[in-house]
């Protein structure tokens, strides 16, 4: 063995500990870089007279210190941090939105009942009337403008989904071109700690966007999987898309039309930001809108303006087609099986006489609601070809509303006395009914000792009973207990003689006045556009706060405040306020909870990123020990030769 083998040994495995070392040092800052270290080991001599001497040492291999568990799991905290750091700004964004502020939708539709409130007080001021009005005008503007801040938050959603999507196929593209460099290093024989760096640093990046999975543990150090593992990625990577369905967006691969799931990353907080989150909310805004505007749009449409029943009525909304059935036909809001009442009124002597529209949405069209208006009297109804739309107008000296006013006379087709019998009052009851007014004759009125007239029910209940023969005044209104008052004038009545007489709570059973938009309060009926009519705007005399003409009747004005505390229809138990308010506090809700995963995200990446650095972080002060080590190995073997250089050169002296 050459007395040189064993020192120059050491001179390369010190030289190697020395350059590892060198490269730690120069990395320690370095993201993603994992620290080396050279592993010596003796190299095994040769036997000489049975004893067997060592040969020096040799350098086994450099090694990356990792942990493969800790990095697995550190894997997971990126994404999972990644979609919470997405959902977090969203979050905060949206309870920005809906917070409670003076201006704020909350405070608009407080002050919108509010202003029902104030003019049911003093129905007939214009004053008041302008108020309310602009105060209608301000709640639409703000529904409006949220619905146009979230729709701008979605579409800035929209280009990060897809900037994602580029970002992930460029990483995951970038990964599959290392894991190829990787493997023909390797197979050749050479270390590749430098490139398996660069590899898992974009690895980690990638944990960022979507779910990554590394497959190292399973003898498949090159194979990592994303999307759930419906991603794989080796020394090619597919590509990743994303699709909108039914305003959804989905994830597929390389064209697949299966959706896949994102799994975690800012990817799935951005799906869930857009499909879920803002989705959601802009849902629920949506049918926040649609509820009140087809609440107010029926209550308003019941009711009359200052100048009492219209003459001409033009819908604003319409049908894409009047010739199918309703049921069959894109409306605004659903027309059910039911009576629309209408009332139309002699101008010149007040009478007032009760028409009962069947309508049923499965068989009628439009065009057959419109005919059954024309069967009424002294009305006309046509359909606009070009809108959709229906007009209604009334003959010359006839108005007509769709108001819950009693008729002023009963059907008296069964009625055979000559008194007359006259309707009046405002009906109080709380759903439509039939009644039947009989009288215990014959006799005459105010003259017949003990006669009597009754009004009951449809099931036999009373609802009036009182004397009309002697000592009644023939004219005096008599009161229903359900507010409506009946009078009958001089002359006789038979036993068997009955009238009858249909009262409503609701005079539009079916809802077709807010789908058609008669004497509504809005137009439109989404959150994006709907606002008050222009013609309220310039004209508050037509605002319904009223259902009759007579002086001071403020009955819609109070409903519509009480509209307030009234259940949403078809809503379950909450209010428009109680809905608001819900809104509100999930709005809030979000942000406490993303910020509670946020915290705890972020103490368990402290303690993952701990645990990691103490494995393959970089501490220079221990290096550089290390590195005085390698130096006085180095120094020895360079004494060490140069010490049997000179003896050599003193032996070769002796001989010269």
């Amino acid at each position: 063995m050459n007395l040189f083998d064993i020192p120059v040994s050491a001179l390369r495995a010190s030289q190697a500990g020395m350059t590892a070392i060198s490269g730690n040092l120069a990395n320690a800052a370095t993201p993603g870089y994992h620290r080396q270290v050279a592993h010596l080991s003796e190299t095994v001599g040769a036997e000489v007279a049975n004893i067997r001497i060592g040969a020096g040492v040799e350098v086994n291999n450099v090694q990356r210190m990792r942990s493969v568990w800790v990095e697995r799991s550190l894997l997971r905290n990126n994404s999972a941090n990644g979609s919470a750091e997405v959902r977090n700004d969203v979050a905060h964004q949206l309870d920005t939105l809906f917070q409670v502020t003076d201006g704020s939708l909350t405070s608009r539709v407080e002050d919108f009942f509010n202003s029902w409130q104030d003019l049911s007080s003093q129905p007939g001021e214009t004053t008041v009337r302008y108020d309310l009005l602009a105060t209608a005008a301000s709640l639409t503007s703000e529904v409006n403008a949220l619905h146009s801040r979230m729709a701008e938050l979605s579409l800035d959603l929209d280009t990060q989904i897809r900037d994602t999507v580029k970002t992930i196929n460029q990483i995951t593209s970038n990964i599959a071109i290392l894991n190829k460099d990787i493997a023909v290093s390797e197979a050749s024989g050479k270390e590749a700690n430098d490139l398996r760096d660069k590899r898992d640093l974009l690895v980690s990046q990638l944990a960022e966007y979507i779910d990554v999975s590394s497959h190292e543990t399973t003898g498949q150090p090159h194979v990592f999987s994303a999307a759930n593992g419906a991603m794989l990625i080796t020394t090619n990577a597919p590509k990743l898309d994303v699709v909108q369905t039914n305003g959804k967006y989905q994830l597929t691969i390389d064209g697949w039309t299966s959706p896949l799931p994102a799994g975690s990353g800012k990817l799935q907080g951005l799906l869930e930001s857009k499909n879920v989150i803002v989705g959601g909310m802009q849902k629920r805004l949506e049918t926040f809108a649609y509820d009140l505007v087809r609440t107010a749009d029926q209550l308003h449409a019941q009711g009359l303006g200052l100048g009492g029943p219209f003459t001409s009525l033009n819908g604003e909304r319409g049908v894409s087609d009047a010739t199918i059935p309703l049921a069959k036909s894109a409306l605004d809001f659903p027309v059910t099986n039911g009576v629309l009442t209408v009332t139309v009124t002699d101008q010149a002597t007040g009478g007032r006489t009760a028409y009962a529209v069947n309508i049923e949405p499965a068989i009628d069209s439009l065009n057959d609601v419109a005919a059954k208006l024309n069967a009424i009297p002294n009305l006309r109804a046509t359909v606009s070809a070009q809108t959709g739309r229906l007009t209604i107008i009334s003959n010359d000296g006839y108005g007509f509303d769709f108001t819950n006013q009693p008729p002023t006379q009963p059907d008296t087709t069964a009625w055979t006395g000559s008194s007359g019998i006259k309707i009046d009052g405002a009906y109080t009851g709380s759903a439509n009914a039939n009644w039947t007014i009989k009288t215990s004759g014959p006799g005459t009125i105010g003259v017949t000792p003990g006669l009597r007239a009754q009004v009951v029910d449809s099931s036999g209940n009373l609802v009036g009973d009182w004397n009309v023969g002697l000592g009644y005044s023939a004219g005096d209104a008599l009161t229903t207990s359900k507010g409506v008052t009946v009078s009958f004038g001089s002359g006789t009545v038979a036993g068997t003689d009955t009238a009858t007489l249909r009262v409503t709570a609701d005079s539009d059973e079916t809802g077709i006045l807010s789908t058609l938009g008669l004497n509504s309060l809005f137009t439109g009926t989404s959150a994006a556009n709907f606002s008050v009519r222009q013609d309220l705007m310039d004209n508050p005399a037509l605002l319904a706060a009223g259902q009759s003409t007579r002086s001071g009747d403020n009955s819609n004005a109070t409903a519509f405040a009480a509209l307030a505390n009234a259940l949403i229809a078809d809503r379950g138990s909450l209010t428009f306020l109680e809905s608001l308010a819900q809104m509100t506090a999930d709005a809030g809700s979000f942000v406490q909870t993303v910020t509670r995963e946020m915290d705890q995200l972020g103490a368990i990446k402290s303690d993952l990123t701990a645990q990691q650095q103490a494995v393959s972080g970089v501490d220079p002060n221990e290096e550089l020990v290390k590195l005085l080590e390698f130096q006085r190995m180095f120094q020895a073997a360079s004494k060490y030769i140069t010490t049997v250089n000179s003896a050599l050169d003193s032996l070769f002296g002796i001989f010269r």
